[in-house]
């Protein structure tokens, strides 16, 4: 994959010498490009591809021109479009070439300093238990900042929205390792927060592993997938939610063994591991085997799908969440109640 396209555009602005109105079209363009370079840096971090001399200087004259761009923004008074483009860059690099000497300047996000966000927490109308949290009954998803599909938010956008949800007592969010830069997204706000405020917010991620685990399981490789959750959040994960590829490759069992194990020793970097999209026979099988090797569950929730479209989860997995007291953090259950009562209606839908 070569950035020197997206290179070229970002450094047109400022040899340009481009001016834009806030809400203009060209406005709404770059941050739209803003969002089209976040996926593209997080199709590279999914390919994998070879840690080379080239792409690494791609990298970084890419980074170099944002942060060229930023400056020019700064001199002539623009909105700063790449926000989110620039933390995600930087995140790759640090992925990629962890020992790479970086020059502070390039180190240096536009967001790293921005200022505190005032913000008094409203109260969630309804909330439950959630080990030993009380969280609210819906959560913000950040699902479909795993696609452009859903448009292009700016990071002032972003950071707006998600401080109306506050305002209005949604504390909790839901994100991934892969869902493009979510994680990056809530650890910028949320460290933006009054420690007041920061220290009633509920980060949940998730852990998915897709493939073999070449070099088998070990305390260092486990750890190490956390200590990644919680540079990108930028402080500790509440909810850890771990997904597996294959249920016939077991050595799953004993992840969940030595996650829980790093709730015990390691409460600053994770509070409480759940499971996410596993079916009813392995979250019982997963219970079991961490019964049998820790003398207690150890985990909280499984999070699934569950709606009036597909109500599966009431065949087994609800008599068997019951059983080892495990909450159902269910996703798709709103969106199809509301076209299911509220749109169908709409002659649109009809």
């Amino acid at each position: 994959m070569h950035f020197l396209y997206i290179d070229h555009l970002v450094s047109c602005i400022h040899d340009a010498r481009a001016i834009w109105s806030s809400g203009g079209d060209l406005d709404r363009a770059l941050r739209s490009f803003d969002g089209d370079i976040v996926q593209a840096i997080q199709a590279l971090k999914e390919a994998n591809p070879s840690k080379d001399e080239r792409l690494e200087s791609e990298l970084v004259k890419l980074q170099s021109s944002l942060k060229k761009c930023r400056r020019y923004c700064e001199e002539v008074s623009l909105g700063y479009p790449f926000q989110r483009a620039e933390r995600q860059v930087a995140d790759v690099l640090h992925i990629f070439y962890p020992s790479r000497p970086n020059p502070p300047e390039l180190d240096q996000t536009e967001t790293a300093s921005a200022p505190p966000l005032e913000i008094q927490v409203g109260q969630a109308s309804e909330t439950f238990v959630l080990g030993p949290f009380q969280v609210p009954r819906l959560f913000n998803g950040f699902w479909q900042l795993s696609s452009p599909a859903w448009g292009a938010g700016s990071a002032d956008s972003q950071d707006a929205a998600l401080t109306q949800l506050l305002k209005a007592g949604f504390t909790a969010a839901d994100m991934a390792d892969h869902y493009g830069d979510a994680e990056l997204v809530y650890g910028q706000f949320r460290n933006r927060l009054p420690a007041q405020v920061r220290s009633n917010v509920f980060a949940a991620t998730k852990w998915c592993v897709f493939g073999p685990v070449g070099g088998g399981v070990t305390d260092e490789w486990v750890l190490g997938a956390v200590k990644e959750r919680c540079r990108r959040l930028g402080g500790r994960v509440e909810l850890l939610q771990f997904h597996w590829y294959d249920y016939e490759a077991k050595e799953y069992l004993d992840v969940l063994v030595k996650l829980v194990a790093l709730t015990k020793t390691h409460p600053e970097l994770v509070a409480t591991i759940g499971l996410c999209n596993f079916d009813s026979a392995h979250t019982e099988e997963a219970c079991e085997y961490l019964l049998s090797k820790t003398g207690a569950v150890g985990i909280v929730s499984n999070q699934i799908q569950f709606s009036v479209v597909d109500s599966r989860p009431l065949q087994k997995m609800c008599a068997v969440s019951a059983k080892y007291d495990l909450e159902l953090l269910t996703y798709g259950s709103f969106v199809v109640w509301w076209l299911s009562f509220e749109s169908l209606a709409k002659p649109t839908f009809a």
